[in-house]
């Protein structure tokens, strides 16, 4: 997990960074760690910020949800998925 927040109440915490999704830094760092090829993985998440993340790290990506929360018009048109 990412431990930082731009609003976080740990002074040494509380910044913006790349790790944090939507950006695909965590990501990033496991496909350089692990040697993971990208464009053969997918990213499961629930969250239109998990498929932001795949899709700028590289990967595939497919959203579940056991109440859909994810999967409604605005999330697909701006992330581009389907649910």
């Amino acid at each position: 997990y990412c431990p930082h927040h731009p609003q976080g109440t740990v002074k040494e915490f509380r910044q913006t960074c790349d790790c944090r999704k939507p950006h695909p830094g965590m990501l990033i760092s496991a496909r350089d760690y692990l040697y993971i090829d990208m464009a053969a993985s997918y990213m499961v998440g629930d969250k239109v910020e998990d498929m932001q993340a795949a899709q700028a790290a590289g990967s595939g990506h497919k959203s579940i949800s056991a109440h859909r929360q994810a999967c409604h018009p605005g999330s697909r048109k701006r992330c581009g998925f389907g649910c």
